[in-house]
């Protein structure tokens, strides 16, 4: 007996050949969709981090600033404090050591 194939197209040499290119045709098919399918959730990806990027940066500058605002703002305070320092020191008491009473 002779060796018969699984795939049944026929008895004759196109039938099979023509069966082994459909089957190449839809394993390519389905490869390309597979891919296809791939490649659009890494750019859905790529997307939604670039978002994530930007948003991240936003704050981070939006923080920056607020930083040096408050940093602004001590200096200031800073100042003032010892502009008031200076104010309050004119009015203490005046202590008279007891060896010069």
């Amino acid at each position: 007996m002779a060796y018969r194939s699984n795939l049944i197209f026929g008895t004759k040499k196109k039938n099979r050949f023509l069966g082994v290119c459909i089957a190449i045709t839809i394993l390519g098919a389905a490869l390309t969709i597979c891919l296809l399918g791939e490649n659009l959730f890494i750019a859905s990806s790529i997307n939604k981090n670039t978002a994530s990027i930007e948003t991240i940066s936003k704050t981070t500058e939006d923080l920056r600033a607020e930083v040096q605002a408050v940093k602004e703002q001590k200096v200031a305070a800073e100042k003032e404090l010892a502009e008031l320092q200076d104010n309050l020191a004119k009015y203490e008491p005046v202590v008279i050591p007891d060896s010069m009473k």
